[in-house]
């Protein structure tokens, strides 16, 4: 209990600042996700429907994907060429957005488990006085709203661009086209989300850390360390939970972006002929990809600025538990991964964002002419 001041009413700290502040973002993803990813809300358990109604959205890929594949069988002699091209070129794509709705649905199953895990959290590491959790909400409101208004202009775009269908083929490629768009936008919202919120614990956990040491001369008291030892477990405990939940879907999603990117940027050094619509994709693809690499790797910084910072306050390392403390963060690699192979930090990006080019360059200058050949009826 916060005590009172004279003259003034306090009240105590309120809990669920972290879903209050980052509730816009988080629900104007599942808003969509009700409708394609069917992720349960964060206060609820994922009710056995949803599973079944994410089973049929599956089913209903998979018949668009047979849609195209037969419509491509059916294809005449003289458009075999571009229609291949068409038919390979979506094929991950299909695959990708079911993959994404079977693996948001297992993280719909321990949901509410994590959230509770962060709410007892938070009366520990935010209480009266809180100064970041209003800039997370901001940002996280501002992410939604620059998710919300890409996906609305994709598929006003993808509506002008495919209206009005001339056969199955061209219809199947229409509602894919709307669903995959949504699907891949508001999933990377909610891994920048889940982001923000982790790296929003250490952030204040490492407040909490130098607030303490500020009390004591520049050092953590010797009787506190082994509460900030426990609260620190609790901490990389829910970023490991968080992790083994989403790292499936961080790979796909680094995936599907970073082939579209390939396949854009070896089309553009092969036959240097990309029109405005997927000039525009690759655009939307490229910061997509950025943006989520980028706040998933907030996570291991904001573990690195508070690894260095016990390392500077916590007094008396011949002491029992600031031994096991030392020797616990010493051996400890705390991040977001993809699948668990594959750590999310900030040299991911230029070394992923590198490898694609020399291999896309490699690529084109043995093979340019053959590519030519292969591209030339797009």
């Amino acid at each position: 209990m916060v005590p009172r001041e004279r003259g003034h009413t306090v009240a105590t700290p309120r809990r669920y600042l972290v879903w209050s502040a980052i509730r816009p973002a988080l629900r104007t993803a599942q808003v969509w996700s009700l409708l394609f990813i069917s992720l349960a809300s964060p206060t609820t358990k994922l009710p056995s429907w949803h599973a079944a109604y994410a089973l049929l959205v599956c089913a209903f890929i998979l018949a668009m994907g047979g849609c195209f594949f037969a419509e491509f069988l059916r294809t005449p002699p003289e458009r075999e060429s571009q229609e291949r091209f068409r038919f390979f070129v979506a094929v991950p794509g299909y695959f990708g957005c079911v993959a994404l709705v079977l693996l948001w649905v297992r993280v719909a199953g321990p949901w509410s488990g994590l959230w509770a895990r962060v709410d007892e959290l938070e009366d520990r590491l935010w209480g009266r006085g809180v100064h970041r959790l209003p800039q997370l909400r901001r940002r996280t409101r501002f992410t939604a709203y620059v998710f919300v208004l890409v996906t609305i202009m994709q598929q006003v775009i993808v509506l002008l661009r495919r209206l009005p269908p001339s056969g199955l083929y061209e219809w199947a490629l229409l509602v894919c086209s709307l669903g995959f768009t949504g699907a891949f936008n508001f999933s990377a919202l909610l891994l920048i989300v889940l982001s923000h919120a982790l790296a929003e614990c250490f952030r204040a956990l490492t407040a909490a850390l130098q607030k303490t040491a500020r009390q004591g001369d520049g050092q953590i008291p010797t009787e506190a360390v082994e509460g900030f030892r426990v609260l620190y477990n609790e901490v990389c405990g829910l970023t490991m939970a968080v992790d083994h939940c989403v790292s499936p879907v961080i790979l796909v999603a680094i995936f599907t972006d970073g082939l579209y990117i390939c396949r854009f940027v070896l089309l553009s050094l092969a036959v240097s002929a990309q029109n405005w619509y997927s000039s525009a994709v690759v655009t939307v693809c490229f910061f997509r990809f950025v943006c989520t690499l980028l706040t998933a790797s907030s996570v291991h910084s904001e573990w690195q600025t508070t690894k260095s910072c016990l390392h500077r306050m916590v007094p008396c390392r011949g002491a029992k538990e600031a031994r096991r403390f030392f020797m616990q963060i010493g051996t400890e690699r705390i991040s977001l991964t993809a699948l668990g192979m594959v750590p999310i930090t900030k040299t991911l990006l230029p070394a992923v964002l590198g490898a694609i080019l020399s291999y896309e360059i490699i690529l084109v200058q043995f093979q340019l002419q053959k590519l030519k050949l292969v591209f030339s009826s797009h």
